[in-house]
């Protein structure tokens, strides 16, 4: 067997390396749409960990990440995706699929609408209960 020359050694780490990469982005981009069609809606900050955790596991050369490029790369790959700013400036943003905001939305009106009901009922139990009070209040006199 010839020895490798320092060159061609380069090159096989630099494959090794981008394949890793590659691997790393796959793996990532595989579990945060498992995680979005759960409708979880996990931070920037989170998912950057996650991505420089998985960087290492995949043995990637130098696992960095940061967040515009990762941004870039969910938009990219993950159809219907959104990004939510927080109310805090400290906060990290959140990230989101439109069918999880879409059903959000639909449980707050259901919600709602179930609010508005039970207030609707207690109006009638109020009103039942001032009447058996004045009936009672009669029937004692």
């Amino acid at each position: 067997m010839l020895p490798m020359s320092s060159a061609r050694k380069l090159t096989l780490l630099k494959h090794k390396s981008a394949a890793a990469e590659i691997a790393a982005e796959i793996e990532f981009i595989s579990m945060l749409k498992g995680i979005l069609l759960e409708g979880s809606v996990p931070s920037m900050a989170s998912l950057q960990t996650a991505y420089i955790s998985i960087q290492i596991a995949n043995d990637v050369q130098e696992p960095n990440c940061d967040r515009r490029p990762l941004r870039y790369m969910i938009e990219s790959t993950i159809p219907y995706v959104e990004f939510h700013k927080a109310k805090r400036v400290n906060e990290p943003d959140r990230v989101s699929i439109k069918a999880s905001r879409d059903a959000a939305i639909s449980l707050a009106d259901d919600v709602q609408i179930d609010a508005n009901a039970r207030h609707e009922d207690m109006k009638i139990l109020y009103k039942a209960a001032a009447v058996l009070r004045n009936a009672t209040k009669k029937a004692d006199r």
